[in-house]
Order: structure tokens, then sequence, then C-alpha cells
């Protein structure tokens, strides 16, 4: 039998198990899609979840706020939704941007202090390996603030395969003897 049509018994099977209305035909039930009953997350909210979970866990923000995860990594990333992950919003993007901004900043100066204390003094201590440890903690986070650079391309050249068959070798044809 092809797909998709089937007996009129079976359909009927089919039809006997579907909700009826009061009359005794099927109802149709709508498919709930998106959030269901839940209300979009407000703007200002999605930027305190946004720069809370810069710094902070990212299940713990969800549970704090009653967001799914899914939701405080898209606002940690500047996007509303995960639907728009790769087109982040201008607003909330550059508000997140500019907190991490801060937190670089204040990275920077950190490492700077930690570098300064770094003398030959210390070096001659065993106490530098705590300032070194300082010194490259503070140089991951003010990496991790940054901005994404943005790359440029690159310029592609056109790239050629040829494809050649296999030569054929004196083994691969059959010997005939010739007697004169």
């Amino acid at each position: 039998m092809p797909m998709g049509i089937v007996s009129d018994e079976d359909y009927q099977k089919e039809l006997d198990k579907c909700p009826k209305k009061e009359d005794g035909t099927a109802k149709i039930l709508p498919i709930n899609r998106g959030r269901g009953h839940a209300k979009e997350t407000p703007a200002i909210l999605r930027r305190i979840i946004g720069e809370t979970a810069i710094t902070e866990n990212n299940k713990e923000v969800s549970e704090a706020f009653g967001v799914s995860p899914s939701s405080v990594s898209a606002y940690k990333h500047g996007a509303n939704s995960t639907n728009s992950y790769n087109n982040p919003d201008p607003v909330l993007n550059n508000h997140i941007t500019n907190k991490k901004a801060k937190i670089g900043t204040a990275a920077r100066r950190r490492l700077m202090m930690a570098l300064k204390h770094i003398d030959d003094d210390k070096l001659s201590q065993c106490g530098v390996r705590v300032l070194s440890g300082v010194a490259r903690d503070m140089a991951a986070v003010m990496k991790d603030m940054e901005p994404p650079k943005q790359e440029t391309p690159t310029q592609q050249f056109a790239q050629f395969v040829f494809m050649a068959p296999r030569q054929k070798d004196e083994k691969d044809y059959n010997v005939i003897q010739v007697v004169d």
C-alpha cells in the first residue's frame, strides 16, 4: 500500500481515538508553540540578566530570575532569544559590551599593579608565583571581557583539483605468448 493511503477501517479507528465535540465530530486541537502562557522578558530585565551572567554561573542566574538557561546565555551574548543568537539586539549587545569593557578595564588595572610588584627582589623570593598567578588570571579576565575582534576576510584564491585516472602498468595487461 502506498505511503499516506490507509484503508477505511484504519482511518475510522484513528478518527475514533480523537477527542469529540458534542455533535460527535472530531475536534482539532491547536499545537502550542513558543513560550506558552509565559510573558516576554522585559528589555530592562534582559540587560540585568545579561550583565549578571557575565560574572556569575548561568544556571544560578537562570534560577534566580526564573528564565531558562538558554535565555540567560542569549542575553549574555546580546541577543533577545536563542532564535536571534546570531543576530544580536543592538541596544542589548551595546549594554553587554560596555559592561564587559568596564570589567576588562578593572582587570587591566589590577594586571598592571601585579606586574609593577614583580621586581628583582620579588623574583628572588618564592612569592613571585602568587604575583605571576594574579597577572596571568587578570590577563585571562581582560581577554574574556574584550569585545570580539572583527576578522578581516583573508583573500581567497581559486583552488583547482585535477583528477587523473590511474596509469596502467605492464602487469595490468594479459600476456600473450607468440611463437615466431
